[in-house]
């Protein structure tokens, strides 16, 4: 009898248990359907790190984490003047923009010895050799104190070495309208020289208008450490386009600066441009490399002092001026006397400046 009794105590036990066990077991679906608590809504999720598809220690599977995605960009300040921006991570690659001591940057990568970066909305490479982590100390000091009433030039002169610009400002008082070959060994022959055009709203010659800017030039670049030789500081002169570039370079110019200002029938015409041989000129080859750079770098030089409309550089071989030469030469055009309010603005003694400003930065840049 107390057998029997105790193995149906056993049982109702087992039984007891497994009921008790059934009842605490709740299956997926279940688990789905439950509803979050309030707490659970209201606690954001972590977001899931991303990893640069550039790096080689990603890992192959997402980690849920709360850290923000990293931020590889990096403020840098540049640590010379003169350093230029370029299109590509080369020597040879084109010119962007043109950075003083001081400019912020922002990094956003490494390639080699280069870095890219963004600058407003301009994104190129700059070489890192000329980027620092911090402002130059010199600059920073001058920051911190009152401006000064004294206007500074910039860039500052560039070496001890003595350098020397011919100014050629552009025509003259009297046309001199005989003929002479365009180039060395040219069946093509032009006049001589031409008077230049006239500004629609201010009356004035072309001819006074570039020997302003030229003596305002040359008074800027002897400040700067030049030394200058002027093809002419009259307009009462008769002096070929052929005979200009012959007495540049036996004035043992380094460079020609050949100043003009433009025209056209289109009276909306506007900005400013530079004039270079072409690749291919037949006169002289072996100057083009230079002449373009010098080009490239008066009108960067004028585009950032003056703001101006930039019309590029107009590569061609029909200019006497630059054919006979046998130095590096460029003609800048600084503006169209046909438009009625570039015309008046090339008046303006503000404007004037800012043109000779921006020839003499283009000539440091060239000699950088």
């Amino acid at each position: 009898m107390f057998k029997r009794k105790s193995i149906i105590i056993l049982c109702i036990f087992l039984f007891l248990c497994m009921c008790y066990g059934c009842s605490n077991t709740q299956t997926p679906t279940q688990t789905a359907a439950f509803a979050p608590t309030e707490s659970m809504q209201t606690t954001p999720y972590p977001t899931i790190t991303q990893y640069p598809t550039d790096t080689t220690t990603a890992p192959t599977i997402a980690i849920l984490t709360a850290t923000p995605m990293p931020d590889n960009e990096a403020e840098v300040y540049v640590t010379e003047d003169l350093v230029r921006l370029r299109s590509s991570p080369s020597t040879g690659a084109e010119v962007l923009d043109i950075f003083m001591t001081g400019q912020k940057l922002v990094r956003v990568g490494v390639i080699d010895e280069w870095s890219r970066v963004k600058c407003d909305d301009t994104e190129g490479y700059v070489a890192t050799k000329y980027l620092g982590d911090s402002k130059p100390e010199s600059v920073t000091a001058t920051t911190n104190n009152p401006p000064s009433t004294t206007p500074t030039q910039t860039p500052r002169p560039i070496s001890n070495t003595k350098r020397k610009i011919a100014i050629d400002a552009g025509h003259q008082k009297n046309a001199n309208n005989e003929q002479e070959p365009i180039g060395p060994g040219s069946s093509e022959k032009k006049p001589k020289v031409a008077s230049g055009t006239s500004g629609v709203s201010s009356k004035k010659p072309e001819y006074q208008l570039t020997l302003d800017i030229s003596l305002q030039l040359k008074v800027e670049l002897l400040a700067r450490g030049y030394e200058v030789y002027m093809i002419r500081d009259t307009n009462d002169v008769d002096i070929s386009n052929r005979e200009r570039a012959v007495i540049a370079a036996e004035a043992g110019a380094d460079i020609l600066v050949r100043v003009h200002a433009n025209g056209s029938d289109n009276l909306s015409e506007k900005g400013i441009l530079t004039i270079s041989p072409t690749k291919k000129t037949p006169y002289i080859p072996k100057l083009y490399d230079d002449c373009r750079r010098l080009s490239d770098n008066l009108l960067t030089g004028l585009i950032k002092s003056t703001g101006a409309s930039n019309r590029g550089v107009w590569e061609t071989d029909t200019m006497s001026g630059i054919n006979w030469s046998t130095i590096p030469v460029s003609i800048i055009e600084m503006g169209f006397m046909t438009n009625p309010a570039e015309d008046e603005l090339m008046q303006t003694s503000d404007y004037q400046s800012k043109l000779v400003q921006g020839i003499a930065n283009g000539i440091d840049y060239y000699f950088r």
